[in-house]
């Protein structure tokens, strides 16, 4: 029986060994022996991580207890040899001396085990980290090992090359460092994922910027790498260049979008099916045709698209045999078929089929268009009918067409061609030099040859007539071209015999006309319907010392027409002539317009006075412009002005009669009054008829200066029964004191009129004074207003008053002739002068003892802005 010495208890309690066999590592527990259990079958509750630490720790344990072991020997040993000195027994020594020899042996086999296994671990880990080196260098993609604070460091050539930096920059550089900010968190965000789950980040696709601003796309896988210890250490990866590649994608992707999106912008049917039939694309156009909107038709056949397009259900089944057969025969298929659109309605498709091949040349679909030919066929029935159409119309041409080949052989020629070169001729299989002139020939053959090299060709020729005379055609040769191919020369040709001969006898009258023209006294230019000058004969230039370059082309207030008061016209609107030419030649005018005085320019600046006719120019009925003949009336003029100045002394020394007679009875009274007052008799009541005598002499003397002191008009539009009503105004007391009922007829609508407001104003005060004073025992005022003519407002005032004599009805208008007591006999001719200035006419009608008529007619446009009025007369260009 073996008994246990404390020694051996002592030792047995301090350690325990566990040595698991499965998977060659030591386990080392301290404490108690039966609170240890194996890991295999005993209920081991160990990590992984735990594992892995206490595998890094084995080698280190069985040093240690190597060490303890030898420890523990020594003093058992001395122990024993202490204990049982001077004693009998020495079966403890004996089983302490075996129990260590078997211990030890045990203990320095489980070491040598251990020591040749790390040996030969060392020495394989040693080759396989070489060759894991040497794989890593070689590799395409980029390598690196970075510590947990994001510093690199590990790396190979590839990530150099990748990320095109140096190997001694990249070194120990901090991962943000080389990458922009949003990369650096992306990067750093997917770490702390990789740190935290313990699992790895196999493609993280960020962007890099190089050095030379060129931005490629990356790859980045992110591992957790740790130590011997199983403690986290860093993270290393592989890092890939994936730009081409994503260009590639990116490439592919927009074929594929570009491909989609031509399909479905194509307007023929396209629908792409597998093997077995089954719909697998089509383009809009497909899906409208079968009406397949908000339907998956991928992976169904015809027969089941029939069932929910029931309109197309026997098309569908016709397509089956179509796409089987295309299938079988592995050739393209095409026909025709009518189609339902609607309800109603059916349009003509040409479909064709053709299988679809792969690299090796193995079917695997049926690729079907179908384009609407409808609009095609109805467009080949127009061209058909198109050129039947042409064909007859060339065929009723009354000018010749004939069809050449390129060598110049006539191919066809219409029925005109016959009838212009006699009907005998035979044209087709003759050349077109046979018929040509033979000066002509050589021309027309150069012409021949550049239609032949695509240029357009005219000219006039002779050609032969099948009676044997010459007659003269004007003949063009134009291209034939079929299908951007030149395939001939057709040449369209017409007598022009008659009309050379017209043009000839034309010309020759018209150098005729241009002799007689420039042989003319009188100075003659035309004008067109613009108002410029065509034409100017030798006395014209020779009066204004223009020439014919300097005028022609021009308008007449260009070169020598100006105002009547010397001043040089601004533009058309002051020229009469370019406004009669521009406003009333495009109407059916007909009429001649005649103009005297009128004041020309010379082109040296001196001036001179012409009488020109205006006369309308027409071509087989249509105004094409005017002609105008102007003299030179300069020395009459003269004369005239010489007689007009006599006249105006003469009228000056009548008036100056009249008025020294009309004032100088109120001067015969207020001198009576004032020698009778001298003597103490003066009367205040003879204050109140001096006066009346001194307003009496202010009222000639006043209208006396309207007739003598020209009148500046500033012209403005105007209502005319506006202005009778104004006139009206002031009267009413005398209407009323005479007792005169007053009846107004204007027409409504009056158009408004171009008038100075105040002298009208005073013409129609005046006349209206007139009639109310021929009442003075009451009577019956009639004032009617229209339009006349379309051109003037139609005035007329009537009354029926005492009348007057007929013999002094001419007087009436002369100053100082009245047949009123108190009158002054200016008030009618400053009435008659007022409406004169306007271009209007005045005309009294009167009957004694029945009333006076007095008719106003007053135009609506004046032909001048400014008219001027002087003592004797009116001094305006005035037209007939």
């Amino acid at each position: 029986m073996l008994v246990l010495t404390p020694n051996t208890q002592t030792w047995c309690k301090v350690v325990e060994i566990v040595y698991s066999f499965g998977d060659g590592h030591f386990y080392f527990f301290q404490g108690r022996s039966d609170e240890v259990e194996g890991e295999s079958g005993m209920g081991l509750q160990q990590t992984n991580q735990q594992r892995r630490k206490s595998i890094g720790r084995s080698s280190d344990a069985v040093y240690s207890l190597y060490v303890l072991n030898a420890l523990f020997f020594l003093v058992v040993m001395g122990f024993s040899v202490f204990y049982v000195r001077g004693r009998t027994g020495h079966f403890l020594d004996l089983g302490v001396s075996v129990a260590y020899a078997v211990l030890n042996g045990l203990f320095f086999y489980l070491f040598a085990s251990r020591n040749r296994h790390s040996k030969e671990l060392r020495r394989r880990l040693g080759i396989d980290a070489q060759a894991l080196d040497s794989v890593i260098e070689a590799l395409y993609e980029g390598y690196y090992e970075v510590d947990l604070s994001g510093r690199i460091q590990a790396f190979n050539t590839s990530l150099t090359d990748i990320l095109n930096v140096d190997g001694d920059c990249l070194r120990g550089r901090l991962v943000a460092d080389l990458v922009t900010s949003d990369v650096a968190f992306q990067i750093m965000r997917a770490a702390s994922r990789v740190y935290r789950k313990e699992r790895s980040n196999r493609a993280l696709p960020i962007s890099y910027v190089r050095a030379q601003g060129q931005v490629i796309s990356l790859e980045v896988s992110i591992t957790l790498m740790r130590d011997k210890y199983g403690e986290k250490t860093g993270f290393r990866g592989i890092v890939r260049n994936v730009s081409e590649r994503d260009r590639q994608e990116r490439a592919r992707a927009e074929s594929e979008g570009r491909l989609r999106a031509l399909l479905c912008a194509m307007p023929d049917m396209v629908v792409f099916k597998s093997l077995q039939q089954h719909w697998l694309e089509a383009n809009q156009a497909a899906l409208d045709l079968f009406g397949l909107h908000n339907v998956t038709y991928r992976g169904k056949t015809n027969a089941e698209l029939a069932e929910i397009s029931p309109l197309y259900h026997e098309k569908l089944a016709l397509f089956s045999v179509t796409d089987q057969r295309a299938i079988d025969s592995g050739e393209l298929i095409a026909f025709e078929i009518e189609l339902p659109t609607g309800a109603h309605t059916k349009k003509l498709f040409e479909v064709r089929k053709l299988p679809v091949f792969d690299d090796r040349a193995q079917p695997i679909g049926i690729l079907s268009i179908a384009r609407d030919i409808s609009v095609q066929r109805d467009m080949q029935k127009q061209l058909m009918e198109s050129e039947s159409r042409n064909r007859s119309f060339i065929e009723q041409l009354h000018d010749g067409v004939i069809w050449f080949d390129l060598m110049g052989t006539v191919l066809d020629a219409n029925p005109a061609s016959y009838a212009i070169l006699g009907q005998n001729l035979a044209f087709i299989g003759s050349t077109i030099g046979d018929f040509v002139a033979e000066q002509d020939v050589r021309c027309v053959l150069a012409a021949y040859a550049r239609a032949c090299r695509g240029e357009l060709q005219e000219g006039i020729y002779q050609v032969y007539h099948a009676d044997g005379h010459f007659i003269d055609v004007y003949l063009r040769l134009s291209p034939l071209v079929m299908r951007e191919d030149q395939v001939g020369v057709f040449g369209i040709f017409r007598d022009i015999t008659e009309e050379r001969r017209t043009r000839m006898e034309l010309e020759d009258l018209s150098r005729k006309q241009h002799a007689i023209l420039q042989s003319a006294g009188e100075g003659i230019y035309g004008l067109d319907l613009d108002g410029r000058i065509t034409f100017c004969n030798a006395s014209a230039l020779a009066m204004t010392g223009y020439t014919e370059e300097e005028v022609i082309g021009r308008y007449t207030h260009e070169v020598f027409y100006y105002l009547q008061d010397g001043n040089m016209a601004s533009g058309e609107k002051n020229c009469i002539v370019s406004l009669f030419a521009k406003e009333e030649l495009g109407a059916d005018f007909e009429g001649v317009k005649r103009c005297e005085n009128a004041l020309f320019w010379r082109k040296d600046g001196s001036k001179f006075y012409v009488d020109y006719i205006m006369s309308p120019m027409i071509d087989e009925g249509v105004i094409v412009g005017a002609v105008c003949l102007f003299n030179d009336v300069t020395e009459r003029k003269h004369a005239e002005q010489l007689l007009m100045q006599s006249e105006k002394l003469a009228v000056v020394g009548q008036l100056a009669a009249g008025i020294v007679h009309e004032i100088r009875n109120p001067l015969t009274v207020l001198k009576g009054f004032l020698r009778f007052s001298e003597n103490g008799n003066f009367k205040s009541e003879y204050i109140s008829i001096m006066d009346k005598e001194i307003e009496r002499i202010e009222t000639i003397i006043q209208e006396f200066l309207i007739l003598a002191k020209p009148q500046a008009m500033n012209l403005r539009w105007y209502d005319v029964g506006k202005l009778l009503m104004d006139a009206l105004t002031p009267l009413q007391p005398f209407i009323l004191q005479n007792n005169v009922t007053v009846e107004l007829r204007i027409a409504s609508p009056l158009p408004l009129v171009q008038c100075e407001e105040m002298q009208l104003r005073q013409a129609f005060m005046n006349i209206l004074k007139n009639a109310i004073e021929a009442m003075p025992l009451g009577g019956h005022l009639t004032i009617e207003a229209n339009v006349w003519d379309g051109r003037s407002v139609h005035v007329q005032i009537a009354d029926d008053g005492c009348g007057i004599p007929e013999q002094q009805v001419k007087n009436l208008g002369t100053p100082f002739y009245t047949t009123k007591q108190n009158g002054t006999g200016l008030g009618l001719t400053v009435s008659q002068k007022i409406i004169e200035l306007h271009h209007g006419t005045l005309q009294i009608k009167s009957i004694e003892g029945t009333g006076t008529i007095v008719e106003l007619v007053i135009p609506i446009e004046h032909g001048e802005r400014s008219v001027y009025a002087s003592m004797g007369g009116l001094y305006a260009t005035k037209f007939s």
